[in-house]
């Protein structure tokens, strides 16, 4: 006799439920552990009840170390919660920004995102928004190019309109018999007058890159070469000057001009930070590198570095010194056009500049160009030059 019975649809039923609810557990447990982006749990008192394998590469811990923490051991020192944590709790969504240090010695920008996920508990994320916040950076630095060069352009043409009548009038005035030397003298007054301020309107055009460039192929070791002396005069007794020029760096297409002038802006900056003396160590080289934020691949540049072991920068004025008429100096002193005009330069120049600085401990500048393929007639030779003042 047969006791066993069948268990009836209603029993299956349960069963599959069961099994699903099974199969969604551990599909998103394992979609949590794998997320690309470091993940944590916390409760209201801000104790992390679990993280994920990318949250454990992060802090290079593992869970047993990341369950005794507070989400504030995740954060670096002086950061504010409150604020989030009251959002947090009033609207069941928080974020917040914050920088920390970097693997390679520079600072990371980070949002932290926090959404309320069960009764009591919280899911936050950690994501790394530093190429998103340097291309935020780039895009405000263009617009304020754009915006600086049209009113540049306007004043420009003001100015030019009222110098036409000027010159005109002193002409006519200047053939006159010389019947009155003093006239002739305020005549000769006003037109020298007229001519500076023809000159100040070419120097706003230049500033702005409104003019013409003329490329030629040239090399930066030559141009360095030629400035030494006016550098090293430049930067005084106190301040050491130290060039190192790779021998056989290849030519760039450029106005040379111009790159003299970005030259002596960062050199007249690394004075302006070395009030104390110090040393400024001027370097030239050949690198292989992708340029940050062009996407072209990896290419070769001819590379000038500029660093100084002056006051620095925070972050806060690192991020702000190729904003136009930015500037920590005086009226006086400073226009805060020089970066910014440099900034532009580079960009059109299909180059990259960066910057590296931290308060105390100096600024580097790096600046690179695209090199060309050259004959050996086809630009002047580079020559080494290692100079040094005592």
């Amino acid at each position: 006799m047969n006791l066993e019975t069948s268990p009836g649809p209603k029993f299956d039923v349960l069963r599959r439920q069961f099994d699903l609810v099974d199969a969604d557990t551990n599909f998103f447990s394992d979609l949590f552990e794998r997320a690309p982006e470091a993940m944590i749990v916390i409760d209201s008192r801000g104790l992390v009840l679990a993280a994920n394998a990318a949250t454990r590469r992060l802090y290079a811990v593992d869970q047993s170390e990341l369950l005794r923490l507070r989400i504030e051991d995740l954060l670096p020192r002086g950061i504010d919660l409150s604020g989030a944590a009251q959002r947090l709790r009033d609207f069941g969504e928080a974020s917040l920004e914050f920088t920390e240090p970097a693997k390679d010695g520079g600072l990371n920008d980070m949002r932290l995102e926090g959404r309320l996920f069960q009764t009591g508990r919280y899911l936050i994320c950690f994501r790394d928004i530093t190429r998103e916040k340097r291309f935020e950076r780039v895009a405000e630095r263009a617009s304020a190019e754009r915006t600086f060069n049209a009113a540049a352009a306007a004043v420009v043409h003001d100015v030019n309109n009222l110098l036409v009548p000027i010159f005109c009038y002193t002409d006519l005035l200047s053939r006159r018999e010389p019947s009155d030397d003093e006239l002739h003298h305020s005549v000769a007054e006003i037109r020298d007058a007229a001519r500076r301020a023809a000159q100040l309107a070419r120097k706003l055009l230049s500033i702005a890159e409104l003019g013409v460039e003329k490329r030629a192929p040239v090399q930066m070791n030559v141009i360095l070469g030629r400035l030494a002396d006016m550098l090293a005069r430049l930067l005084g007794n106190d301040i050491e000057l130290s060039l190192h020029l790779h021998p056989d760096l290849p030519a760039i297409d450029i106005d040379q001009e111009r790159l003299e002038r970005v030259i002596l802006n960062l050199v007249l900056n690394a004075r302006d930070a070395m009030p104390n003396g110090g040393r400024l160590v001027i370097e030239t080289k050949s690198t292989a590198r992708e340029a940050p934020g062009s996407g072209l691949g990896a290419s070769t540049w001819a590379m000038i570095t500029m660093t100084d072991n002056g006051i620095g920068m925070d972050r806060a004025t690192c991020d702000r010194i190729f904003e136009p008429f930015f500037t920590t100096k005086s009226r006086e002193t400073g226009t805060g056009l020089g970066l910014s005009s440099a900034l532009s330069f580079v960009h059109r120049n299909q180059g990259f500049i960066d910057v590296e600085t931290e308060p105390g401990r100096g600024t580097t500048f790096r600046i690179g160009f695209p090199t060309l393929v050259l004959t050996a007639s086809s630009a002047t030779p580079a020559t080494p030059v290692d100079k040094s003042r005592d």
